[in-house]
């Protein structure tokens, strides 16, 4: 029978150049009746494993490199194994992990294949079921009426049709037998099996298969290179598995699996069929995993000055499926101190762990995460050694602010200082504002101008923001300075003196007002309005701030608040329902310097109908 097409990436070469390989063959089949021994295999004695080649990851230059294909077990003259010597100490045991066992001659497919069915089923094939057996029970259904061999009713016997959706004759797709069928199970049992350090390592049935096509000699076309060699089984460890690491591991075959004259299969010494072997031996077959390794931190180990900001989130990487239940072997200290943690296995990745602290970093804080050996694998390999990653974070800094500095500002209702860290208020002396001093070319505070008393508070809902409200004055040159005396309630302080200069505009303008200009269904209760200036509001001037009410004036009496910047207007006990309001501010509106508004301001708003 010719199998044409199969299911999944890794058997892209087996569909593409099916054709080359079946001429190069002669004649073919992957589970049905052996045809004529060709002249390249092997038929006397016990079918012989010649090769056996796997996917290797190595270290090339400090570079790793992942190279398929690579001789485990026997030799080949090709050019492509030039550079091989021959074993495989660090195979790579991720999903992309191939290994190929080339034989000297065919054997039963049917004792290791199944054949796909049109209803999604997959039948066994029978000994001695031919092509034209397969050939009868494929294409539409109303073709059906000879088949009698595949893909049948296991209640009535009626054909359900193998699975061929293009009705050329043959089957679309293929999969190995499970020849211990367990429900809800990865752990399968093939007609091969792959044993690392006593593990049966869970393989993928639809992935692997049977290669009857190839011999010892590359093909000429380049892309199939060493998956010309056969005729071959090519088997998969399950995605979600992989290989152990760090283990040792070896091949095996069920009884059920030999050539026509019912001989098991077994491994020659290097592979060489001209050494003797038998009774089904493959315990000359054997290669190395690399071991579980941590392959990449964030941080990385060593790394110095890391972002105390958006940084609470850290993830190791590793080079296997990780065991959830294993993840405690993961611990963190600062400075020496023990940090509680709760590590995970990440959904998108099962070669990830993280974590987040409750909190950012500390500046200045060595953080160093051990993860013990206790760490393991998804099937039960373990790190060598506990692995250390350490990193040192940034020292306290000013990160930013409001004003910017250069800059310079129309609305400074406050001056807002923004650090990388939480910050003690206990050291906000360290926090000093000066104006109409002589600006420096350097960046360094001026050494003339006038110290403005000022309170700094911290920010309500951030405590890494130094607030100060004091008022300011219009046209006028500040420094903000933060010295070194600035710190954290753990004892770090600011490496270096921050300076932070702006100038104020000279023009007097409305910042804010609640209710806002052109607002609608004010709510009636309150009678209030609160307008905010850009500076300190002169009190004797306020009669310039008048209400109208559909249009009739309303008896206001304006208050400069604790916050010389903000004036309350108070319309009444409460707003009239369904008005119109309109609130004027006249030019005669002053600062406390004698700046005025430029020109009126006009703030229109209506309340809820009643």
């Amino acid at each position: 029978m010719l199998r044409i097409t199969k299911s999944g990436p890794n058997s892209l070469y087996q569909s593409a150049f099916g054709g080359l390989l079946l001429l190069a063959v002669g004649v073919t089949t992957a589970a049905c009746e052996a045809p004529d021994s060709r002249e390249d295999l092997n038929p006397a004695g016990p079918p012989m494993v010649r090769q056996v080649l796997v996917t290797e990851q190595i270290t090339e230059d400090t570079t790793s490199l992942i190279k398929v294909g690579q001789l485990a077990f026997g030799e080949h003259a090709d050019e492509f194994f030039e550079n091989d010597d021959g074993e495989v100490n660090s195979a790579f045991v991720l999903n992309a992990q191939e290994i190929r066992i080339v034989l000297d001659e065919l054997v039963r497919g049917s004792d290791i294949e199944e054949i796909g069915c049109a209803d999604g089923s997959y039948s066994p094939i029978p000994r001695g079921t031919t092509p034209d057996d397969i050939a009868d029970c494929a294409g539409p259904v109303d073709s059906l009426l000879h088949c009698d061999t595949v893909c049948l009713n296991p209640d009535t016997g009626a054909p359900i049709g193998i699975l061929d959706e293009d009705e050329d004759g043959a089957a679309d797709n293929m999969r190995m037998i499970d020849y211990n069928p367990a429900e809800g199970t990865d752990n399968v049992e093939l007609a091969v099996s792959v044993i690392c350090d006593g593990v049966n390592i869970p393989l993928d049935a639809e992935l692997s298969f049977w290669s009857p096509s190839g011999n010892q000699t590359f093909p000429s076309n380049d892309k199939l290179s060493f998956r010309g060699l056969g005729p071959a089984i090519v088997v998969k460890p399950l995605e979600a598995y992989g290989l152990r690491t760090g283990a040792e591991c070896g091949v095996t075959f069920r009884p059920e699996v030999v050539d026509y004259d019912d001989n098991p299969i077994c491994a020659p010494a290097d592979g060489n069929i001209e050494n003797d072997c038998s009774g089904g031996d493959t315990s000359r077959i054997g290669f190395a995993t690399t071991t579980l390794k941590v392959a990449n931190s964030v941080p990385r180990h060593d790394d110095v000055d890391v972002s105390l900001s958006g940084s609470s989130f850290l993830l190791v990487a590793l080079n296997a499926y990780v065991d959830p239940t294993s993840v405690g072997a993961i611990t963190l200290t600062a400075d020496g101190v023990d940090v509680p943690i709760s590590p995970l296995v990440t959904d998108s990745d099962a070669t990830a762990i993280s974590f987040s602290l409750d909190a950012d970093y500390h500046p200045e804080t060595t953080y160093e995460i051990t993860v013990a050996p206790t760490l393991a694998d998804v099937l039960g390999g373990t790190l060598a050694a506990a692995h250390v990653v350490s990193w040192v974070t940034e020292p306290l800094a000013l990160e930013d602010s409001i004003p910017s500095d250069g800059t310079t500002v129309a609305d400074f209702d406050n001056i807002e200082l923004e650090f990388n860290a939480d910050v003690s208020l206990a050291t906000f002396g360290a926090i000093t504002l000066k104006k109409d001093g002589t600006p420096s070319s350097d960046g360094t505070p001026a050494t003339d101008g006038e110290a403005v008393a000022i309170t700094p508070t911290l920010s309500a809902v951030d405590s890494k923001i130094a607030v100060i409200a004091d008022a300011l004055q219009l046209d006028t040159y500040y420094e903000i300075v933060v010295s070194t005396a600035l710190g954290d309630a753990d004892g770090h302080f600011v490496k270096e003196d921050s300076r932070i200069a702006f100038t104020t505009t000279p023009d007097f303008k409305l910042s804010t007002s609640a209710p806002e200009d052109g607002a609608t269904a004010v709510a009636v209760d309150g009678g209030d309005v609160l307008i905010r200036f850009n500076a300190a509001v002169n009190p004797a001037t306020v009669a310039a701030i008048t209400v109208t009410a559909d249009t009739a004036g309303v008896l206001v009496t304006p208050v400069v608040q604790a916050n010389p910047r903000e004036v309350l207007v108070s319309v009444g006990a409460s707003f009239d329902a369904g008005a119109a309001y309109s609130l004027t501010i006249g030019t005669g509106l002053q600062e406390v310097d004698g700046a005025a508004i430029a020109a009126d301001i006009i703030i229109n708003w209506t309340t809820v109908a009643p």
